[in-house]
């Protein structure tokens, strides 16, 4: 909604539009697509108003955790925490389903921001339930007094965690996504709204899908992140296709005409794409992606908690998990402000996929040399040191 609400409501810069071409008469603006927002003294591009809305929305964010994870903790606020924070997160999404004038085009990014700071406060408290039940669970319960291995009792602890993770997914990259569809590719907003049904759809087979190959391989669960990592590997390269002249790459030429009235077009950057009045498409490509995307979203966020989990102190849950939220949203506050820096500078969104890719392939090395035994061994020592404290 923020997006849309900032597409729609910019305008032209005065003296030029953004792509460099002279500014338009007013009588004919409304028939282009807006491209900038007042940000300051100057003018900032809709799409980098998105991203930075959420930078400042991951601070704020950050603040929150810190403040919170102790306090779960520590006391009996747990789930009624949970709770508040969710009901409140609803409320911020039902406002935001109201159609505000142009004018209030902030709005929708201030509702965005409680969204995500409800919910990312109800999740730090979700999360943090993970390790809890799946000590509990009578299955591993039992597994344990036929089992003395410790390896292997972790290994039963974590596809019994798995199995609980799956049920709680973000949305990673796919605002950028949304955006990037929107500028660059030309698509429909029909085209758009199941880009972003497709995505959830999916990661809800992608769980049951990774959890099904891990159980028929015997896969550790920090292996199974790594294949993750490697599929969205794959995507940003394919991303970055799209800056060559190759034609491939999420570009608006490769689309699948239903009809004879498309029109083929070049902007200003010497892009081509399809288009005209009455002319049917369908980006083949985003699809793809919507379900590629989908597949691996899922487990990506599952097998993440669940690694994590493993980790934490038990008696700790809330704190520690509030920290992975914040390190979690660091990437989310890092991320926007690059992609958006990009923007700016680049004047498209293509160059988001360079960093998409060092941020994938960063993690696959630094996983290899994690050792989750040794980890939950020092987690096990840890809490029996704040038990002699106490």
């Amino acid at each position: 909604m923020p997006d849309f609400k900032a597409l729609d409501s910019g305008w032209f810069k005065p003296g030029t539009c953004v792509d460099g071409q002279p500014e338009l008469p007013l009588s004919d603006q409304d028939y282009y697509p807006r491209c900038v927002l007042p940000w300051g003294d100057g003018y900032i591009r809709s799409t980098s108003w998105t991203l930075n809305g959420i930078s400042i929305s991951v601070g704020v964010q950050a603040f929150f955790y810190i403040s919170l994870g102790a306090l779960a903790d520590h006391g009996n606020l747990r789930k009624k925490l949970m709770m508040l924070f969710t009901w409140l997160g609803v409320l911020c999404c039902l406002l935001l389903a109201i159609p505000f004038p142009k004018e209030l085009y902030w709005l929708p990014a201030i509702l965005s921001i409680g969204v995500s700071l409800c919910l990312g406060s109800a999740s730090v408290f979700y999360n943090s339930y993970l390790p809890i039940i799946t000590e509990a669970t009578p299955e591993l319960i039992e597994y344990k007094k036929i089992e003395s291995d410790s390896i292997k009792i972790e290994e039963k602890a974590e596809s019994i965690s798995n199995y609980y993770s799956i049920y709680a997914s973000g949305l990673g990259m796919l605002g950028v996504a949304v955006l990037f569809a929107q500028v660059e590719l030309k698509a429909d907003r029909i085209t758009i709204a199941l880009l972003v049904i497709l995505s959830p759809l999916f990661a809800f087979v992608g769980n049951h899908l990774f959890l099904f190959i891990q159980r028929k391989v015997h896969a550790r669960a920090k292996t199974m992140l790594q294949v993750c990592l490697f599929g969205y590997i794959l995507i940003s390269i394919y991303g970055i296709l799209g800056l060559t002249s190759l034609p491939v790459g999420f570009k608006p030429v490769n689309m699948l005409l239903l009809n004879d009235k498309c029109v083929l077009n070049t902007n200003s950057e010497g892009q081509q794409y399809y288009d005209g009045e009455g002319c049917k498409k369908i980006a083949w490509e985003l699809y793809v992606f919507a379900v590629f995307h989908g597949l691996l979203l899922g487990p990506l966020n599952s097998f993440s908690r669940v690694i994590f989990s493993e980790l934490i102190p038990t008696g700790s849950e809330s704190e520690f998990f509030s920290f992975y939220a914040i390190t979690d949203k660091g990437t989310s506050w890092i991320g926007p402000l690059i992609v958006g820096a990009l923007n700016n500078g680049g004047g498209t969104l293509r160059y988001s996929f360079l960093y998409f890719l060092i941020s994938f392939a960063v993690p696959i090395p630094i996983l290899y040399f994690l050792n989750l035994h040794k980890g939950k061994e020092d987690a096990i020592k840890f809490a029996k040191l704040n038990e002699v404290e106490k």
